[in-house]
Formats: structure tokens, C-alpha cells, sequence
């Protein structure tokens, strides 16, 4: 094995010269966070959808929480993007197969569920799919590919920053 000194990109472009200005999503943005919750009834059908937060394209998520009360038979849910129309934008970017069945007070960090962790740093139309920024909202859901059979609150805590 051989030693290395590898650098991030905030510092090879802090060592640069002149130095690079590192993109706030990397380096320097302000962190915010927004909260929510949604009641799944016992008698939901599969394939319900749950929005749960307004998210702008322009944002990067570096974290989602999700807090959970036992919701029986409720193995399999998707959080990922949906457009303010309603319509899929991609269902299940940030988790796919979520179960509920089981309580989860501490939270579960799903932001990196489905994608890779090197997409830390990536803006919501990026994970939306978009060529560029459109500057518009999503919306965060969960979809219920299988819902369950008990009813119970879900709670999602998002940490991102802006510009």
C-alpha cells in the first residue's frame, strides 16, 4: 500500500493559485432545516402518496430524517420528488422500499438511501433529472407501494442549504 494526500475539491481549490472559489453547495452555504408530518390511516390503499415538504430545485438536501410510529404491514415506501402539479418527478430518488412496520424515534437518515453518497452536494433539479435549474418547487413525498394495515404519524426533519 502506498501513503497518499489526497485532497477534497474545497481544498485543492483552496490551495489553488490563484484561489478557486469553491460552489456554496460544497463549501459555505447557509444551512437551513424544514420539518413536517402526515397521518397514514389504516384504510390507505398501495400506490397513496404522501406530500410532505415544498423543496426548491435550487436547494441541496444533505439530510432527511425520518421519524416513524408503527405502522403494521407498512414494509415498503418510496420518498423521492414529485412536481407541484402532482405528477411524478422521480418517486423514489432519495429511498426506495422505506418499511414503516417498525416505530423509529431517532430517526432514519434516507437522503442517501437510493443514491450514492457522493451525490452530497448536488442540487434537487439533479436529483429531479432536469438539464438545468428551472428555478422551480418540488415536492418531498413518500409513495406507499405497500401502506399497511395500522394507522401512525410520520415525521421527516431536512437539513439543506441555499445560496
Amino acid at each position: 500500500m502506498a501513503v497518499v494526500a489526497t485532497q477534497s475539491t474545497a481544498v485543492a481549490n483552496h490551495l489553488a493559485v490563484p484561489a478557486i472559489v469553491s460552489d456554496v453547495s460544497i463549501n459555505g452555504g447557509r444551512k437551513r432545516f424544514a420539518t413536517a408530518s402526515v397521518a397514514i390511516a389504516s384504510g390507505d390503499d398501495d400506490g397513496s402518496v404522501y406530500f410532505l415538504l415544498p423543496v426548491h430545485s435550487s436547494w441541496v438536501i444533505t439530510s432527511i430524517k425520518v421519524f416513524n410510529d408503527a405502522i403494521t404491514s407498512g414494509t415498503d415506501f418510496n420518498l423521492g420528488l414529485y412536481n407541484v402539479d402532482l405528477t411524478d418527478a422521480d418517486e423514489n430518488v432519495y429511498a426506495d422500499a422505506i418499511s414503516l412496520a417498525t416505530a423509529s424515534l431517532v430517526g432514519v437518515e434516507q437522503a442517501f438511501e437510493a443514491r450514492d453518497i457522493t451525490t452530497m452536494g448536488r442540487r434537487v433539479w439533479e436529483d429531479a433529472g432536469e438539464a438545468s435549474n428551472l428555478g422551480k418547487w418540488y415536492l418531498l413525498a413518500l409513495t406507499g407501494v405497500t401502506v399497511g394495515s395500522a394507522s401512525g404519524d410520520v415525521v421527516v426533519d431536512v437539513t439543506y442549504t441555499v445560496d
